[in-house]
């Protein structure tokens, strides 16, 4: 974690292993798993909504913004890209595919409505 991040008050970090927070903006109620990279590129670094869940496998980096209400499924590479809210993401680079989000998997991690 780098040491001017200021991280959420409710985070869960799931057998956080390899797992690498930049100066990113963070959202409450993130939930990130293992071997994940939220990293800088070309300089800029990414933002991060409330009520994210962050598979393992992933990077999300660069001038990309993820909504609030987001799944990011596992392995999937975000760079530069504008996530909107409520939606769950999959793939990378010109394979992403991003639907809506009808079940948010934060629900399974934090009580909240």
């Amino acid at each position: 974690m780098y040491y001017k991040i200021k991280l959420p008050d409710y985070l869960y970090v799931v057998h956080g292993l390899g797992t690498v927070f930049s100066k990113s903006k963070y959202g409450e109620y993130l939930v990130i798993f293992q071997n994940t990279t939220i990293g800088v590129h070309n300089g800029m670094y990414p933002v991060i909504g409330d009520r994210v869940v962050i598979y393992p496998n992933c990077l999300v980096a660069g001038n990309t913004r993820i909504g609030n209400n987001c799944t990011i499924g596992a392995g999937s590479i975000i760079i530069n890209q504008e996530i909107p809210d409520n939606s769950i993401v999959f793939g990378n680079g010109k394979k992403l595919t991003i639907k809506e989000n009808k079940k948010n998997a934060i629900k399974n991690y934090f009580l909240i409505e």
